[in-house]
């Protein structure tokens, strides 16, 4: 891969399993989507407050709740880089990325859920390459450059594994 298709929005292959899949470039809203998944999953202070707080005592519980409401108040609306490649590099957002990737292609792919039924029954190469594939297709050479600033996994990497 040369990276011409990204001048082209050309789609990139891949075989899994046997089966031929298309990867299509991410669009902004597909972009959007990833972002909004990921701030969606961010614990949020009063959450994570609301799990523990029977083990404080009541009078520091109004406290506890100001500061988590103004941690809450304070949180970024928006993922920065670094998130974004965390995110992707974990099984999860691979499963989401191939979901985005594949969407309009396959029929059978309609959700995460069902991109992680494919991924469950590749093997390791086919992951490792799918990973790259993916990477290569959305062009994530600025969101692996962020996420290697920041020390966390890039896309096609997994903490302790190295790069796949």
């Amino acid at each position: 891969m040369d990276g011409l298709q990204h001048v082209a929005a050309a789609p990139v292959s891949i075989e899994l399993g046997g089966r031929v899949y298309q990867l299509n470039p991410l669009t902004l809203r597909a972009l959007g989507e990833v972002e909004r998944e990921v701030i969606r999953r961010r614990l949020s202070p009063l959450d994570a407050l609301a799990d523990c707080i029977e083990r404080f005592a009541p009078e520091h519980r109004p406290r506890l709740i100001d500061r988590a409401v103004d941690a809450t108040a304070r949180l970024s609306r928006s993922a920065d880089q670094a998130e974004l490649a965390a995110f992707l590099a974990s099984y999860e957002g691979l499963c989401f990325f191939f979901y985005l990737a594949t969407r309009e292609t396959h029929n059978d792919i309609a959700s995460p859920a069902d991109a992680g039924v494919v991924l469950d029954a590749a093997g390791p190469l086919d992951i490792a390459r799918l990973g790259r594939a993916l990477t290569e297709a959305a062009g994530l050479g600025e969101l692996q450059h962020a996420a290697k600033k920041s020390d966390r996994p890039t896309p096609g990497e997994s903490p302790g594994l190295g790069s796949i």
